[in-house]
């Protein structure tokens, strides 16, 4: 009767390798399925959610600013959020903010009275802003930092220069401001 017992204890631990050998094996092939999903934000660390940045959100959110308020548009704002188109009505001194986000359908259109008279944005032409140039903007400022969580591109008019310029501000280890004019 002695052999029994022994048996008995052969086959349980033999069944618990089996199991452990399951058990590692999905999740090395988790693993390997994490990280070929995760190659279109290579470079980019921390926990800033970038499920805003497709070409068809933001070509989509453009287009229906276009269509909505007209090319004159005197700020484009992108975030991890929302991108939100701001125009400015010089006669009413209002400011028009027109905002799309990918988690309600459609867009909001907000209208503020401006308080101060000597605010006067320069407007530039919407549709002459490309969706593809806004993506590899913020992903180019997203490398630049580490354990990034936020990220913020504003692209309006230089008050000095009147140019038309592109300012990526990055929230992470080291927050950090990439400036252009693409």
């Amino acid at each position: 009767m002695p052999p029994k017992p022994k048996a008995r204890a052969g086959v349980k631990l033999s069944s618990w390798v089996g199991f452990l050998i399951v058990v590692v094996s999905l999740a090395v092939v988790v693993g390997i399925i994490v990280a070929a999903n995760s190659g279109d934000d290579e470079g980019i660390s921390g926990d800033v959610d970038t499920s805003l940045l497709t070409e068809d959100f933001i070509d989509e959110g453009l287009a229906q600013a276009l269509k909505v308020e007209g090319k004159d548009a005197v700020s484009v704002r992108l975030s991890e959020y929302d991108l939100t188109v701001e125009y400015f009505d010089p006669n009413n001194r209002e400011t028009r903010y027109f905002e799309t986000n990918d988690y309600v359908e459609g867009y909001e259109l907000r209208v503020e009275k401006s308080h101060y008279d000597s605010y006067q944005p320069v407007p530039f032409d919407l549709s002459t802003i490309d969706a593809a140039t806004m993506i590899a903007a913020v992903k180019d400022a997203l490398t630049k930092t580490d354990d990034v969580y936020t990220y913020d591109l504003r692209i309006d008019v230089d008050r000095d220069t009147g140019d038309v310029q592109w300012v990526v501000s990055v929230g992470g280890d080291d927050s950090i401001q990439v400036t252009s004019a693409p």
